[in-house]
Protein backbone atom coordinates (compact mmCIF):
# COMPACT_ATOMS: atom_id res chain seq x y z
CA UNK A 1 0.00 0.00 0.00
CA UNK A 2 1.36 3.40 -1.05
CA UNK A 3 0.30 6.84 0.19
CA UNK A 4 0.33 9.37 -2.68
CA UNK A 5 0.07 13.15 -2.21
CA UNK A 6 -2.72 14.64 -4.34
CA UNK A 7 -0.96 18.03 -4.54
CA UNK A 8 1.60 16.56 -6.95
CA UNK A 9 -0.84 15.07 -9.48
CA UNK A 10 -0.12 16.30 -12.99
CA UNK A 11 -2.93 14.50 -14.82
CA UNK A 12 -5.53 11.75 -14.47
CA UNK A 13 -6.44 9.63 -17.50
CA UNK A 14 -9.47 7.37 -17.76
CA UNK A 15 -9.41 4.79 -20.55
CA UNK A 16 -12.25 2.40 -21.19
CA UNK A 17 -11.86 0.36 -24.39
CA UNK A 18 -8.27 0.59 -25.48
CA UNK A 19 -6.80 -2.10 -27.68
CA UNK A 20 -3.62 -3.52 -26.18
CA UNK A 21 -0.36 -3.03 -28.15
CA UNK A 22 0.23 -5.40 -31.08
CA UNK A 23 2.70 -7.51 -29.14
CA UNK A 24 -0.16 -8.80 -26.95
CA UNK A 25 -1.99 -11.28 -29.13
CA UNK A 26 -4.69 -13.83 -28.60
CA UNK A 27 -3.61 -16.99 -30.38
CA UNK A 28 -5.94 -19.96 -30.78
CA UNK A 29 -5.06 -23.52 -29.90
CA UNK A 30 -3.15 -25.52 -32.51
CA UNK A 31 -3.22 -29.31 -32.76
CA UNK A 32 -1.30 -31.37 -35.27
CA UNK A 33 -2.37 -35.00 -35.52
CA UNK A 34 -4.11 -34.68 -32.17
CA UNK A 35 -1.00 -33.33 -30.41
CA UNK A 36 -1.15 -29.88 -28.81
CA UNK A 37 1.43 -27.61 -30.42
CA UNK A 38 0.17 -24.39 -28.89
CA UNK A 39 -2.43 -23.74 -26.23
CA UNK A 40 -4.98 -20.96 -26.67
CA UNK A 41 -4.32 -17.78 -24.74
CA UNK A 42 -2.91 -14.27 -24.64
CA UNK A 43 0.73 -14.16 -25.71
CA UNK A 44 3.36 -11.49 -25.06
CA UNK A 45 5.53 -11.39 -28.19
CA UNK A 46 7.58 -8.26 -27.46
CA UNK A 47 10.96 -9.86 -26.70
CA UNK A 48 10.08 -13.53 -26.79
CA UNK A 49 6.82 -15.37 -27.15
CA UNK A 50 5.34 -16.44 -23.85
CA UNK A 51 1.79 -17.20 -22.85
CA UNK A 52 0.47 -14.99 -20.06
CA UNK A 53 -0.90 -16.71 -16.99
CA UNK A 54 -4.63 -16.49 -16.35
CA UNK A 55 -3.88 -14.23 -13.35
CA UNK A 56 -1.92 -11.81 -15.57
CA UNK A 57 -4.74 -11.74 -18.12
CA UNK A 58 -7.45 -11.29 -15.48
CA UNK A 59 -5.55 -8.41 -13.86
CA UNK A 60 -5.16 -6.18 -16.94
CA UNK A 61 -6.82 -7.57 -20.06
CA UNK A 62 -10.02 -8.82 -21.60
CA UNK A 63 -10.39 -10.69 -24.87
CA UNK A 64 -13.31 -10.03 -27.22
CA UNK A 65 -13.55 -11.59 -30.69
CA UNK A 66 -9.89 -12.65 -30.52
CA UNK A 67 -8.78 -9.03 -29.89
CA UNK A 68 -6.91 -8.18 -26.69
CA UNK A 69 -8.12 -5.05 -24.88
CA UNK A 70 -6.96 -3.42 -21.68
CA UNK A 71 -9.58 -3.47 -18.97
CA UNK A 72 -10.90 0.00 -18.08
CA UNK A 73 -8.18 1.82 -16.16
CA UNK A 74 -7.25 5.03 -14.39
CA UNK A 75 -3.72 6.30 -14.82
CA UNK A 76 -2.43 9.02 -12.51
CA UNK A 77 0.69 10.91 -13.60
CA UNK A 78 2.61 12.93 -11.05
CA UNK A 79 4.82 16.00 -11.53
CA UNK A 80 7.96 13.87 -11.13
CA UNK A 81 6.82 11.76 -14.17
CA UNK A 82 5.88 8.81 -11.94
CA UNK A 83 2.74 7.01 -13.19
CA UNK A 84 0.38 4.77 -11.23
CA UNK A 85 -2.24 2.74 -13.09
CA UNK A 86 -5.21 0.89 -11.63
CA UNK A 87 -7.36 -1.54 -13.67
CA UNK A 88 -11.09 -2.11 -13.12
CA UNK A 89 -13.57 -4.76 -14.24
CA UNK A 90 -16.13 -2.24 -15.53
CA UNK A 91 -16.25 1.25 -16.99
CA UNK A 92 -18.60 2.31 -14.16
CA UNK A 93 -16.11 1.27 -11.48
CA UNK A 94 -13.35 3.32 -13.13
CA UNK A 95 -15.58 6.40 -13.44
CA UNK A 96 -16.67 6.01 -9.81
CA UNK A 97 -13.02 5.88 -8.73
CA UNK A 98 -12.21 9.13 -10.57
CA UNK A 99 -15.27 10.84 -9.08
CA UNK A 100 -14.21 9.68 -5.62
CA UNK A 101 -10.74 11.19 -6.20
CA UNK A 102 -12.34 14.55 -7.01
CA UNK A 103 -14.77 14.50 -4.09
CA UNK A 104 -12.44 13.14 -1.43
CA UNK A 105 -11.19 15.96 0.81
CA UNK A 106 -8.13 14.11 2.02
CA UNK A 107 -4.67 15.18 0.88
CA UNK A 108 -3.52 11.62 0.08
CA UNK A 109 -4.57 8.74 -2.15
CA UNK A 110 -4.11 5.27 -0.67
CA UNK A 111 -2.92 3.11 -3.56
CA UNK A 112 -3.26 -0.66 -3.27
Amino acid sequence: MIKLNKDFIHSVTLSTKEIAPDYYKYLPEIKILGIFVRSAGVYDTLFHTRVLTQEEVDARFKVENNTVYFKPYVSIKFQNKEVHTKFFDTHGAAVEYVQKLNLDNSKFIIWK
